[in-house]
């Protein structure tokens, strides 16, 4: 047995404990795969601005998100929200590869 400690955030990663529902449906090997690492964000953070390159993928396993759109006026309107049970940025994965 090793020495090593593992950080209580990458302890979790490993026991599959997930609150998002997509991530529980994974088996151990894809989601190690997957190397997820928690991130924290701020209220408010904007996570993606349309047209930029999208990186990575949210797994929220806490709050919620929403999507907004952008009108001539610069008024917005949400548009869709995302809980635990979707990811963010899944448009990556279709060969979409800007916000």
């Amino acid at each position: 047995m090793s020495d090593q400690v593992i950080s209580e955030s990458e302890d979790i990663l490993h026991a599959n404990n997930f609150k998002n529902t997509l991530l529980k449906a994974l088996d151990g090997d894809i989601i190690e795969r997957l190397r997820l690492q928690p991130v924290r964000f701020e209220l408010k953070h904007e996570i993606e601005n349309p047209g930029d390159p999208i990186d990575n993928i949210y797994f929220l396993e806490e709050g919620m998100a929403s999507m907004t759109t952008t009108f001539k006026d610069e008024s917005q309107v949400e548009v869709g929200m995302f809980g635990y049970e979707s990811v963010i940025g899944i448009s990556a994965l279709m060969e979409q590869k800007r916000a």
